[in-house]
């Protein structure tokens, strides 16, 4: 496997010259199969490359400067999230000897010397989906459980960097089917936002807004909210844009191709954006004009 840093305006001028581009070559590594290709991070600082290496079972951290360390104990390391400020590394993995089987949320401080791991939270429920805060402090996730009756509950959760117990944010009795917290916040880089921000989710009876401490639930639509296909929040939060790329029915609404929802003092609105069912990309421009 080669891992290749992109210059974007190199690039373009050797696209326009008609010239190739090979980029820099950050990190040149053989690989039997494709176990350890499909999972990898990129800081959001940029100085952090970071993959699970499978058959040697350890996680390798790569600077740009090219300099490599391994953390061991990580073998089965799944969802790497790398935190608003490029310190922290989050995943979930499944941790040996524990009957029954256990799944832990586990961090690595990449700023400290040893980079020991750290278990924030394990449970022996169904466990899935990991998305930093935008300030960088907690860990949102989804847990499943399924009572003597049967009946199964679904949990949407975060915990804190301090591993200070798991808080239930919402729960919901049909499948939480995604959440996101507006993570795109950091994504270009920007680092952690001290901006109050809500989570948004969606299951099959509708799309749901919620504080980060589980207070203020609102319902944005009874639209069933499950299989969408790309949603995003805008840069000030305000709006968030949804592909359906198969339309959604309730008694109210007809959802199709792109639609926004916006905030206002009467509560949420929907507009459609376009109505076509052949949009595969969604993203907001750096000042939240444009979709």
């Amino acid at each position: 496997m080669i891992t290749k840093e992109i210059d974007p305006a190199q690039a373009r001028t050797a696209a326009q010259e008609g010239t190739p581009y090979p980029g820099k070559v950050v990190c040149e590594q053989p690989v039997v199969g494709s176990d350890i290709t499909h999972n990898f991070r990129v800081s959001p600082d940029k100085q952090w490359i970071i993959h699970p290496d499978l058959q040697k079972g350890v996680l390798r951290v790569i600077g740009l400067d090219g300099r490599e360390t391994e953390v061991e104990g990580l073998m089965l390391a799944e969802d790497l999230m790398i935190s608003p400020d490029s310190r922290y590394v989050a995943m979930f993995r499944i941790l040996p000897n524990t009957i029954p089987t256990e799944v832990g949320i586990v961090l690595v401080d990449l700023s400290a010397p040893n980079r020991e791991p750290t278990i924030l939270h394990r449970t022996s429920k169904s466990i899935r989906g990991l998305e930093w805060s935008p300030k960088g402090d907690s860990l949102y996730f989804l847990e499943m459980e399924t009572l003597q009756t049967g009946t199964q509950v679904h949990y949407l959760k975060k915990v804190r960097t301090s591993g200070v117990g798991a808080l239930v944010v919402a729960t919901s009795y049909s499948l939480i089917d995604f959440f996101q917290p507006p993570v795109s916040r950091f994504a270009d880089g920007q680092g952690p936002s001290r901006k109050s921000y809500r989570v948004v989710y969606g299951s099959a009876e509708g799309l749901f807004i919620v504080e980060p401490e589980g207070r203020g639930l609102e319902r944005v639509t009874d639209v069933p909210a499950s299989g969408i296909d790309n949603l995003e929040w805008s840069p000030t939060s305000e709006m968030i844009a949804i592909t359906y790329k198969t339309p959604r029915i309730s008694a109210l609404n007809n959802f199709r191709g792109v639609v926004l929802f916006r905030r206002e003092k009467s509560g949420w609105k929907d507009q459609q954006l376009y109505d076509g069912l052949d949009v595969h990309t969604l993203w907001w421009s750096p000042d939240g004009r444009y979709c």
